[in-house]
């Protein structure tokens, strides 16, 4: 299963962090290992997109929604599998895969 990368300091314990990075956020230290994320989390806030282009064009109406995860991190996303006429923040949801672009699409949990 795939899984989402964070990176935590080996000196201090701060992150996860989401993206690769020289040093840690929080003490500056370069002593960090990766470590792999549940996927799983909750909806932050969304909006719901009705005019759409490119390759997302035929997934409109979708939910364009900053995700939460369990371990804190959060990231700009889009939800599928989930009535965009209903949707909540706070709804859980769990990574579903990687598209094209190694972006991370989740879905409703």
């Amino acid at each position: 299963m795939e899984h989402i990368t964070g990176y935590k300091c080996k000196d201090c314990g701060a992150g996860p962090f989401l993206m690769p990075t020289m040093a840690c956020q929080k003490c500056h230290s370069q002593n960090l290992e990766e470590v792999a994320l549940s996927g799983n989390g909750k909806i932050h806030t969304f909006t719901i997109v009705h005019a759409a282009f490119g390759s997302l064009k035929e997934k409109a109406p979708y939910a364009l929604c900053i995700v939460e995860l369990q371990e804190g991190p959060r990231l700009l996303t889009i939800v599928e599998d989930v009535n965009v006429e209903t949707l909540k923040v706070e709804h859980p949801v769990r990574l579903k895969y990687f598209n094209e672009e190694k972006i991370p699409i989740f879905q409703g949990a």
